[in-house]
């Protein structure tokens, strides 16, 4: 078993809040209840929960959906009965071997084995931690992980995105989408994008992307341009 032993001495409470389920179904399924507060491994860290983000895949692990996930969910209930990935707060400990990271430090990013965040403190892995940025409030940060990892992932890792090509976006306008025309932009392409008027009526801001027709999605040319990369932001598919 890895060393639970830690840096800082935290506070006598043992127990703490959290949203937890016993079984899968709707948000009927979910309760606020006392449970034990977690342990941490040498290479974690204890976050004291500020605020958190709520993700279509929480939803999915609260159903267990797909029923071909369960064996990663667990079969019968959730290995993890908290909810919630994405997470923002404080350090309140930290694991022996852990060296980027001291208590009260303001940090965000994903809790360990898909769940744990609906809580007021969450284990989370070292590496799945990055300081908070001054600029952004608890509550912004925790916005972030999920959905700014999958189009980072999509855009730099896998459609290896290159300064000049262009880049279709198709649903802009979500929280995977708002990410992917920034990241865009950061790695020096042009991006045209589709979405929903009803769901961005800032969306027309000229400096965020190239132009917008619903009746681009899934097309090779935008205008006579070529389209290097095409991300479906609302079903994270991506072709190149």
């Amino acid at each position: 078993m890895i060393s639970t032993e830690i840096r800082a001495t935290t506070t006598r409470r043992t127990t703490m809040k959290a949203v937890v389920q016993d079984t899968y179904g709707s948000s009927e399924v979910l309760d606020l209840r006392d449970i034990a507060k977690p342990e941490i491994g040498e290479g974690d860290v204890l976050v004291r929960v500020r605020a958190a983000g709520v993700n279509p895949g929480d939803w999915a692990i609260m159903g267990g959906l797909p029923f071909i996930a369960r064996p990663v969910y667990g079969l019968r209930k959730p290995k993890n009965p908290v909810r919630g990935t994405d997470v923002a707060g404080q350090v309140e400990a930290v694991g022996t071997s852990v060296t980027r990271f001291r208590p009260g430090d303001e940090v965000f990013g994903s809790s360990k084995h898909l769940g744990g965040a609906f809580a007021e403190y969450a284990a989370v892995s070292e590496g799945a931690l990055a300081p908070k940025p001054t600029n952004l409030t608890f509550e912004q940060a925790a916005a972030v992980p999920m959905a700014g990892y999958v189009a980072l992932q999509a855009l730099r890792d896998h459609g290896k995105v290159k300064a000049g090509e262009r880049v279709l976006i198709n649903g802009a306008s979500g929280g995977i989408g708002t990410f992917a025309v920034q990241i865009a932009k950061s790695l020096g392409a042009s991006s045209s994008t589709t979405w929903r008027t009803t769901h961005c009526p800032t969306c027309d801001v000229p400096s965020l992307h190239g132009g917008c027709s619903c009746r681009t999605a899934g097309a090779s040319t935008i205008g006579g341009s070529p389209v290097g990369v095409a991300l479906s932001a609302r079903r994270c598919r991506l072709r190149s």
